[in-house]
C-alpha cells in the first residue's frame, strides 16, 4: 500500500529490512529534488504483501523498483545477520572499493547472499563495494562538501544477511582519512568489527590501523593454529617459494600434516597457485601476487584445525 503525506521522503518496512532494526532507515535519495527511488531485493518465495509505507512532499514522484532474486531472502534483524566495520574516529573522508566477508579463516567461503549496508547510503553506491572492481568505490556521504566531517562512530559499512553467519575473515580495500583532532570512541582509534546480536551492536575485534590503498586481511582463528612467513623487507620483484613445510619437532623431521594454505594473495589463487608451495615438489613454485612486495605485506603459510 502506497500513501502520500506532506512529510519528508521516507520509506519504512514494518517487517524489518537490513539496518532498519539498527535505527537506520532504508537507503534513500532524491533525483533532481523531486524523484525518490528505492532499489529493494526481495525473494519470490518470501515477499507476500508486506506493508511498505511511503511518505513524501506534495507533488513529488515516487518510483519503487522491486528486484526479485530467487536465491536471496529478506535480511532479518536476528543475531549475527548483520556485520559491520565501524570507523571509531571522526572521519574527513572514507572510500571503500571492496569489502568481503568470509565464513572461514582461509577466506574461501565468501558470504555472497548479503545486502551491503551503510548509514544514509544510496543502493547503487553501496553495490560498488561488491562489484569486484577497484576502480569503483562507496564514499561516506557525511564527508561530502568543504570542511565536512563525519562524527566519531557515525559512519560504517557492512552487510545484512537473511541468515546468521559467523564471519571469520574480512578483506577490505579502502582509503580512510581521520580528522586531525579525533580521539576515537572511548579513546580507541581505527576500526571495530561488530555484529548485531539481536538488540545491539557487539564489538568483536579492534583494528588500530588498516592501511590505505592495499588489501587488508583479517582472519579469526584460535591461538597458534595459523603459521606464516612474512617479508620483513621490501621485495623489489615478486617473491618465489618452491617448498614450504612446517615441522612439529626441533630436528625438522616430522612435518605437520593437514594444513590448508593461506597467503597474502587473493582467495582465487589459494587452490592452485599457493598450493604449489606445499606440494613438496621443486618443479613447482608459488610466485606472490604482489610485485614489488612492500615490507610486511606479503606472506605465505598454513592454517590448521587445532593449535600446533
Amino acid at each position: 500500500a502506497l500513501s502520500h503525506a506532506s512529510d519528508n521522503p521516507a520509506l519504512t518496512n514494518e517487517d524489518g529490512w537490513g539496518s532498519t532494526c539498527s535505527d537506520m532507515r532504508l537507503p534513500s535519495y532524491e533525483v533532481d529534488g523531486v524523484v525518490v527511488q528505492y532499489d529493494v531485493c526481495l525473494a519470490k518465495d518470501v515477499y507476500s504483501g508486506e506493508r511498505i509505507e511511503v511518505q513524501m512532499s506534495p507533488g513529488a514522484t515516487f518510483e519503487l523498483f522491486i528486484r526479485y532474486i530467487e536465491q536471496w531472502s529478506i535480511p532479518s534483524c536476528s543475531a549475527n545477520t548483520q556485520w559491520r566495520l565501524l570507523a571509531l574516529e571522526a572521519t574527513t573522508s572514507w572510500t571503500v572499493q571492496e569489502l568481503e566477508f568470509y565464513r572461514d579463516p582461509v577466506c574461501l567461503d565468501r558470504v555472497t547472499s548479503a545486502v551491503p549496508i551503510a548509514p544514509n547510503a544510496r543502493p547503487d553506491a553501496l553495490r560498488r563495494m561488491q562489484d569486484g572492481s577497484l576502480m569503483t568505490a562507496w564514499e561516506a556521504s557525511c564527508a561530502w562538501g568543504t570542511n565536512s566531517t563525519c562524527e566519531a562512530g557515525s559512519v560504517w559499512v557492512g552487510y545484512s544477511m537473511s541468515q546468521d553467519a559467523d564471519v571469520s575473515c574480512v578483506r577490505i580495500f579502502h582509503t580512510h582519512v581521520p580528522a586531525d583532532d579525533s580521539n576515537g570512541i572511548g579513546g580507541d582509534r581505527g576500526f571495530a568489527l561488530e555484529a548485531w546480536d539481536g538488540t545491539a551492536w557487539t564489538r568483536l575485534q579492534l583494528f588500530p590501523t588498516i592501511d590505505n590503498g592495499d588489501w587488508f586481511v583479517w582472519a579469526n582463528e584460535s591461538q597458534w593454529s595459523m603459521w606464516r612467513i612474512v617479508n620483513e623487507d621490501t621485495i623489489e620483484r615478486a617473491w618465489a617459494v618452491y617448498t614450504l613445510t612446517f615441522m612439529s619437532d626441533p630436528a625438522c623431521v616430522v612435518p605437520i600434516e593437514g594444513g590448508k594454505p593461506l597467503s597474502s594473495d587473493g582467495p582465487d589463487r589459494l587452490d592452485v597457485e599457493v598450493q604449489k608451495a606445499f606440494d613438496r615438489s621443486a618443479e613447482t613454485v608459488w610466485i606472490s601476487e604482489c610485485s614489488p612486495c612492500f615490507a610486511g605485506k606479503a606472506y605465505i603459510g598454513q592454517v590448521f584445525d587445532a593449535p600446533k
